[in-house]
């Protein structure tokens, strides 16, 4: 996984690369930006420096919004992309859709 990641370029893609290999993060945004942000930093500073971040460092990083990528830009990066590859979206989307058709006919009686 990680030479897959290291290959990738920008935000959109690296978002794309971890929906293809890991479908959990299909459905937990909370869990996507955890691994972008944990690929972003390790390329950035190296694994040694990741494993002895503490929170007011990263915070640091966060905040300075250069070093990092925002979870606002990570969550909407992963919607296009579920949108223009169905084959990229979670179980729950699918439920969503089943959902939807019963409530609608629920609604129009």
């Amino acid at each position: 996984m990680k030479t897959q990641l290291q290959q990738c370029k920008g935000l959109h893609e690296v978002v794309k690369t971890l929906l293809e290999i890991r479908e959990d993060l299909r459905e937990n945004d909370c869990k996507l930006v955890a691994n972008v942000w944990r690929n972003e930093i390790e390329q950035m500073l190296g694994e040694d420096a990741l494993k002895r971040m503490t929170a007011h460092q990263f915070f640091a990083l966060y905040l300075s919004q250069e070093q990092i990528s925002s979870s606002d830009s990570i969550t909407r990066a992963r919607r296009k992309i579920q949108q223009d590859n169905c084959n990229l979206r979670g179980n729950n989307y699918k439920e969503r859709q089943t959902q939807e058709k019963t409530f609608r006919k629920e609604i129009n009686k």
